[in-house]
Order: structure tokens, then sequence, then C-alpha cells
């Protein structure tokens, strides 16, 4: 597991020296886009299940990780840079297996599904989108949004939305405000 790890990082360290050197933080990738980021904070949290709190922060942290990863490869794509798009697959394939292990409470099923649901369609859009030609990621940059997967992607953050809005409707204003800015940083149509 380790030597897959170093290949991993040594891969993207020589295919795609940007990011290497940049670094990029979460809090970068949201101020790229202009996306408003408040953490989810177990603190301020009114869920009184501690499982829950526990899944929601795994399920926040890995959206960010999602969310970082589609910023870079997306920079990559809009700049003609090499987007990399085997190390994104790599990394995308790497959370979908974290978070495909991590185990959500009963009721929280549905949202657990469809956040891996979206992981995969979305690391199959910009996968094939990043390693296609440029001709061709011009054209599906033109028609964008009529991507069914960018399509999809819209409807799946507003299901778990909602779902979680059902779920914890007495959940603190601050946590609310979390759970939308996470989601509207996954959605491909933001």
């Amino acid at each position: 597991m380790h030597i897959r790890l170093l290949i991993a990082f040594l891969f993207l360290c020589v295919s795609f020296p940007v990011v290497a050197e940049a670094g990029m933080t979460v809090q970068q990738a949201y101020e790229s886009g202009h996306y408003k980021r408040t953490p989810f904070d177990a603190a301020r949290s009114k869920i009184k299940s501690q499982k829950d709190i526990q899944y929601l922060q795994r399920l926040f942290d890995v959206s960010d990780k999602v969310f970082l990863s589609r910023v870079l490869i997306m920079q990559g794509i809009y700049t003609g840079r090499d987007s990399n798009a085997v190390t994104y697959t790599m990394d995308m394939v790497a959370l979908s297996e974290y978070f495909s292990d991590v185990e959500a409470p009963e009721h929280l099923q549905t949202v657990h599904q469809i956040m891996l649901e979206l992981m995969d369609e979305q690391q199959i859009f910009l996968s094939r989108w990043a390693g296609s030609t440029r001709a061709e990621q011009r054209k599906i940059e033109k028609r964008y949004e009529l991507q069914p997967a960018v399509q999809s992607s819209n409807r799946k953050v507003q299901q778990i939305y909602i779902e979680l809005m059902k779920l914890y409707p007495e959940e603190s204003e601050y946590n609310r405000r979390a759970f939308f800015d996470h989601l509207y940083a996954l959605d491909l149509m933001n």
C-alpha cells in the first residue's frame, strides 16, 4: 500500500509539477472558485447521535477532497496544461474506496449511496474530459451544462441536501450553512 502511495505521489510530482509546487489546499480551492466554505462544526451541532456526527464529518471531509481534486483537474483542462487524468482517477478511486468503507448509520444510507454515485459519475466525466483532445475538450466546454454527468451531479447534490435537511431540521444554522456550502461546491453545475 505504501509503495502505491509513493508511486502515485512521484507520478503526481513528475507529471503535474504545478500541483506539487502549488500544494493547493482545500481552502485555496474554495477561494479559487469564489465558493464560500463553512466547515461542519461538531461543537455547534444539535445532533445527538455521535455516530451521525462522525459520519457527517467524514462525508464533508471527503466532499472537500473531491472538490479539491475537481478544481485541480479543471484547472488543467481550462489552462491547456496537462490535467493529469491518471492521477485524478487514482485520487478519486482512493477516495471512493475509503468512503465506501465508511460505516453510515442506517438512516444515512441514502445519502451515502448518492454520494458514492456522485463521486463515480464525476470521476468518469472529468477523467474523460481531461483525456480528450483539445478540440473535444472545447466542444464539451461549450455544452458543459448540457452534459448528462453535469445535470446528474446537480440532481444528486440536491437530493443529498434535501435528505440532510429532512433528517436534521433542528441542526444549528451554522451547520445547515455547512451542509449547503459543501454540497454547492460539489455540484458540477456551479
